[in-house]
C-alpha cells in the first residue's frame, strides 16, 4: 500500500482529462477560424454582386447621356460625369473581385484543401436572428461548457493530487506477497500444498530534505494552476460579455443598414426620373447611385458582423463547434 503512488496515479487521470478537453478547445478554435473565413467570402460575394448590379445602373446611365448629348439635350460634362462613375464602378470591381480569390484562398488552407482545388461556398443565410440570452444565462453556459476552463479545473485538480503525493512521501509503504502450490511425485495423489507468505514496512528516515523540496515545488505548481484559472475565469467573462456587446451592436448596425438601403433605393429612383424629365442633369444621379452603394456596402459589412458575433459568442459559450450551425438555421 503506497499513498503516494495513488495520488500520483489520481493526478494522471485528471491530466488526462485535461488533454482530452484540450483536444475539444483546439477543435472550437479550428471552428470559429473556419467560420470567420467562410463568413468572410460570404460577404465578399454580396459585395461582388452589389457593385455588378451598380456597373449596370452606371452603365444605363452612361448610356443615357450620350443618347441625350447626340440629340443636344445634355451637355457633355455629363456623358465625362457618367463615364468616370462607371470606370471607377468597374474598377471597385476588379479590386473586390481579386480580394474574394485571396478569401477563398484562405479558407481553402484553413480547411486543408489540395492546392489549387477549385470550390464555391453557399449562403448559410446570414440573416437570421439570434435568440437574445442574459448575461447570467451566458456566462453560467461558459464556466460549465467551455473545454478549457474544464481543463484548467481538472489541472488543479491534478496539482492537488500531486501535492498530496508529495506530501504522501512521508507515509511507510506497506507490502505483502503471498505464493500458494503444490509440491510432491505426483499430483494431487502423493503431494501436499506448500505457500509463502513476506511483509514488509519502508520508512523514509534520510529524505527529509527531498520530500520538503517535492511539497514546495508541488505546492507552487498548485498556486500557477489555481491562479491560471482565475484568470481564465476572468477571460471568460471577458469574452462573453463582449460577444453580447458585439451581437447587439451588429443587430442594431444591421437593422439601420436595410432602412438605408431602402432609403438610398428610393432617392436614386427619384434621381433618375428626374434626370430622364431633364429637371437634372447627372449629378444628382452620380450623388444618388453613391449613396445606394455606400449603402449597399454598409449592409454587407453590418451583415458579416453580425455573422461573426454570433460565432464568437458560439466560441465565448464553449458551443462552436455545436451550435454554429444551429446560428446558421441549418441542422447539426
Amino acid at each position: 500500500f503506497n499513498w503516494s503512488s495513488i495520488s500520483n496515479f489520481r493526478a494522471s487521470r485528471e491530466d488526462q482529462k485535461a488533454a482530452v478537453l484540450s483536444v475539444k478547445n483546439a477543435r472550437d478554435l479550428v471552428t470559429q477560424g473556419v467560420g470567420n473565413a467562410y463568413l468572410q467570402i460570404i460577404a465578399d460575394q454580396a459585395r461582388v454582386a452589389a457593385i455588378r448590379v451598380e456597373i449596370e445602373a452606371d452603365n444605363a446611365v452612361y448610356v443615357n447621356a450620350s443618347r441625350r448629348h447626340e440629340a443636344g439635350t445634355a451637355i457633355g460634362i455629363d456623358v465625362l460625369r457618367s463615364q468616370v462613375q462607371l470606370k471607377q464602378r468597374q474598377q471597385t470591381l476588379v479590386a473586390q473581385a481579386n480580394q474574394l480569390e485571396k478569401d477563398k484562398l484562405t479558407l481553402g488552407r484553413i480547411i486543408g484543401l489540395a492546392v489549387g482545388q477549385e470550390f464555391t461556398v453557399a449562403d448559410p443565410a446570414p440573416a437570421i436572428p439570434l435568440a437574445t440570452m442574459s448575461l447570467k444565462d451566458a456566462l453560467a453556459t461558459a464556466y460549465s461548457n467551455r473545454p478549457d476552463y474544464q481543463a484548467a479545473k481538472s489541472r488543479v485538480v491534478a496539482a492537488q493530487f500531486s501535492l498530496r503525493a508529495a506530501k504522501a512521501e512521508r507515509y511507510p509503504i506497506v507490502q505483502a506477497q503471498g505464493d500458494y502450490g503444490d509440491e510432491g511425485l505426483h499430483e494431487f495423489s502423493d503431494s501436499h500444498g506448500v505457500f509463502q507468505m513476506t511483509g514488509s514496512v519502508q520508512f523514509n528516515i534520510f529524505d527529509g530534505g527531498r520530500i520538503r523540496s517535492d511539497v514546495l515545488e508541488n505546492s507552487a505548481e498548485l498556486r500557477n494552476r489555481r491562479n491560471e484559472m482565475e484568470n481564465l475565469r476572468g477571460q471568460i467573462d471577458y469574452d462573453v460579455r463582449n460577444a453580447l456587446l458585439d451581437l447587439k451592436s451588429a443587430s442594431d448596425q444591421l437593422d439601420v443598414a436595410k432602412s438605408n438601403v431602402q432609403l438610398a433605393d428610393e432617392s436614386l429612383r427619384q434621381a433618375r426620373d428626374r434626370f430622364t424629365a431633364g429637371v437634372t442633369n447627372t449629378v444628382e444621379v452620380v450623388q444618388a447611385q453613391q449613396l445606394v452603394a455606400d449603402a449597399d456596402d454598409s449592409l454587407v459589412s453590418a451583415q458579416f458582423q453580425y455573422n461573426v458575433a454570433k460565432v464568437s459568442l458560439a466560441r465565448a459559450l464553449g458551443l462552436a463547434e455545436k451550435n454554429v450551425k444551429a446560428y446558421f438555421n441549418q441542422q447539426p
